[in-house]
């Protein structure tokens, strides 16, 4: 405290690094202490280098009076601080060779979730990952020529954000257990459409993920004989940050090749703060064409299984009206269509929404999408309520 009786310390205006730097030379008790002091320290403990624990440090000052009760105690609250601390480190911004991870999954040999942020090994190389009881792996932003999931029986989930190469990013060898896959990246001007059946290889996922961070249409369109292995399992397919004002008549290939789909999620969002803003960086990175045209072989193709439709950030424009339409008319099973307003962002640029909010202009837009040929049932939510935020992102 200050002469002039201010109640915030100057050691907590310090920055995180010397402030971790002074909590590396306490003891892990007293470290873990620290974050009850204030918000400014909640989250320090967890971020610390090093790890020194000794059973000393957790006894009481009558230590001679324990009895094998008390010492079997707090043995088990030293063994479940320590849990508790290496459950909440989670570490980003490493810089190293690829060929020592497979070094680090051997050490750890009952990992279950592993993130790697910012990965930069100076020269873009070969991940090879195997490892037999890793459950969860989140690849983001990371430099990596290509990456090859080997040996991995027990990984249910997989994510990757932004990869660099577009030529065979990803290869996947033994993921018999592979449920949940979401793939995000932006597609800038130069890249070549990306081919699902060439990345998802031998995999039979239920639920698929895409994002497309508001710019170009990455991914290819195929022949639904390409992708038959692929899809047969796949029951959720949720198309994220889908660029606003595009024909959407594209994701018909997936219907096509995923008979058995149970629901499709979109979300159609120039999220502004995602995107280059600056003009000369766009007309040289980005492709003022967005969407990619596609035209489907059989007019006539009936989807048997689809049973739910929902659209985030839907508004009463004419591509979404008629996007909706012709899922019904292919979808002839369409048991529910759920119609999101705009995801509320308050950095993005405001634009006005024309999402239908009376009853009349809901009565509007089923007229134009519906025309007695379904008997799917509409609901409209004006307002994104905070539990719906995590079924826009699944998986």
């Amino acid at each position: 405290m200050n002469r002039k009786g201010n109640p915030h310390d100057r050691l907590s205006k310090l920055p995180d690094d010397l402030l971790l730097n002074i909590l590396d030379r306490l003891h892990v008790r007293d470290a873990a202490r620290t974050s009850l002091l204030s918000r400014r320290w909640r989250n320090l403990p967890s971020m610390l280098s090093q790890l020194n624990i000794e059973f000393v440090h957790f006894m009481r000052d009558s230590a001679s009076k324990l009895t094998a009760d008390v010492l079997v105690q707090t043995n088990a609250s030293v063994v479940e601080a320590t849990k508790s601390i290496l459950e909440r480190r989670n570490p980003g911004n490493l810089r190293f060779d690829a060929s020592d991870i497979p070094n680090v999954l051997m050490t750890c040999k009952n990992l279950q979730y592993l993130r790697l942020f910012n990965f930069d090994s100076a020269i873009p190389s070969v991940l090879q990952l195997e490892h037999p009881q890793l459950n969860v792996l989140n690849i983001a932003k990371c430099r990596f020529e290509s990456i090859k999931l080997k040996f991995l029986p027990k990984l249910t989930q997989f994510v990757i954000e932004d990869w660099i190469s577009f030529q065979d990013p990803l290869s996947f060898g033994y993921v018999p257990s592979l449920e949940a896959m979401r793939l995000t990246n932006v597609g800038l001007k130069w890249h070549k459409l990306v081919k699902l059946c060439e990345i998802l290889g031998n995999t039979s996922v239920r639920d698929l993920g895409l994002d497309f961070r508001s710019e170009k249409i990455w991914v290819q369109p195929e022949l639904p004989q390409r992708l038959e292995s692929a899809f047969y399992k796949l029951r959720l397919v949720n198309l994220f940050r889908v660029p606003e004002g595009c024909d959407l008549t594209w994701t018909l290939f997936i219907l096509k090749a995923a008979p058995f789909l149970k629901e499709l999620r979109m979300t159609v969002w120039d999220h502004w703060c995602d995107m280059e803003k600056d003009e000369e960086r766009r007309a040289s990175l980005y492709s003022s064409k967005r969407s990619i045209e596609w035209e489907s072989s059989a007019q006539d193709f009936k989807h048997h299984n689809l049973a739910v439709l929902t659209i985030f950030c839907f508004q009463s424009e004419d591509y979404l009206v008629a996007f909706i339409k012709r899922i019904m008319e292919v979808a002839v099973n369409l048991e529910d269509v759920f119609l999101y307003n705009m995801m509320a962002c308050d950095m993005c640029l405001y634009n006005p929404s024309k999402f239908p909010r009376t009853k009349r202009q809901r009565c509007s837009v089923k007229n134009r999408i519906n025309q007695g040929g379904s008997f799917a049932i509409f609901q409209f939510f004006p307002t994104l309520k905070d539990d719906h935020f995590p079924i826009s992102r699944y998986p």
